[in-house]
């Protein structure tokens, strides 16, 4: 795997697009990034219920910001990248099988997940 060449090569006769695929990538990456915090942030300060469905969406969401990281990554270095590309690819997929099938176990039946306070 590591004869690959890098994506960029491919797409060197047009910069402009390089530009704006690292562009798309990065911004979205950004986000992804940023709304796991945001979750963070908020299960902390306002006790949200549901932490370990917080916690998976969280691992989820930074997995597909990672993806976005991986495409710059192997656009520009190609090679033994695309390795990390790979497992940062399994990841998330692990991340969102786990959070998908926990959805389904707590929508027939939240009162197993959200703890009940007697208020």
């Amino acid at each position: 795997m590591s004869n690959l060449l890098p994506h960029g090569i491919c797409l060197a006769s047009s910069p402009e697009i390089i530009g704006l695929i690292v562009f798309a990538n990065f911004t979205i990456a950004l986000t992804y990034f940023m709304i796991p915090s945001i979750l963070a942030i908020s299960l902390w300060r306002f006790r949200m219920p549901l932490p370990a469905i917080i916690a998976l969406f969280n691992v989820f969401i930074a997995g597909c910001g990672g993806t976005r990281v991986m495409e710059i990554v192997t656009m520009y270095l190609g090679g033994r990248r695309y390795s990390g590309q790979v497992a940062v690819l399994v990841i998330t997929a692990i991340a969102s099988l786990t959070t998908s099938t926990v959805l389904v176990d707590v929508l027939p039946r939240p009162h197993k997940w959200i703890p009940q306070d007697g208020s």
